[in-house]
């Protein structure tokens, strides 16, 4: 009888455990993998020719919603909010506003570039490059209003309050603290006055 065969581990090549037809079908399909990576990476990469057929928010202020200013609302808001406090009394409120909010509306902007080459008789080449953008507003299907990207507040810069509790200092605090809160702004921006 023979020896006993030694089993042991070696290493061997994808060539070497399998058929020809087996190994075509893995390199194609490595082939695709790779294809397909390669597209997507493509389809991600950013274009240098410019924006064609991006959309960008365009800025609008924020309109009123009871025709006014935002400003104007803010202040009656506030006030009457404010007037509530107890022992706050009559409440006035004048409010800086570095801006008045921002709205943002999706906007197509499409950018058309052509040129074109002539030579003359002479042999002389003359190149001229045309390019054209064009915006036009998101409109919302069904109701035909703008499509909004984004809504900034009003960034307001400072207030000032004057009420008839404010010569009380718990009044004047609770006033302070409540301002702060309601505006999102810290306590240094805020001014509570007694009235006289």
């Amino acid at each position: 009888m023979g020896e006993p065969v030694k089993r042991t581990r070696s290493s061997f090549s994808v060539s070497e455990e399998l058929p020809e037809r087996l190994q075509a079908v893995l390199r194609s399909r490595w082939a695709l993998a790779c294809l397909a990576v390669l597209g997507v990476l493509l389809l991600m990469w950013p274009v240098s020719g410019g924006n064609k057929g991006t959309v960008k928010p365009e800025q609008k202020s924020l309109p009123s919603a009871k025709g006014g200013s935002i400003k104007t609302d803010m202040e009656r808001e506030l006030s009457a909010i404010l007037s509530e406090i107890d022992g706050a009394g009559n409440v006035a409120v004048s409010i800086t506003l570095a801006s008045e909010g921002i709205s943002s509306f999706a906007v197509n902007t499409k950018e058309t570039k052509t040129s074109t080459e002539e030579t003359d008789k002479g042999g002389t080449v003359r190149k001229t490059a045309d390019t054209s953008i064009s915006q036009d507003v998101v409109m919302m299907t069904g109701n035909q209003s703008p499509l909004l990207v984004e809504k900034k507040s009003p960034q307001v810069k400072g207030v000032l309050v004057v009420a008839a509790g404010a010569s009380d200092s718990a009044v004047k605090e609770r006033i302070m603290k409540a301002v702060a809160t309601l505006l999102d702004i810290p306590a240094s921006k805020v001014l509570v006055l007694p009235r006289e």
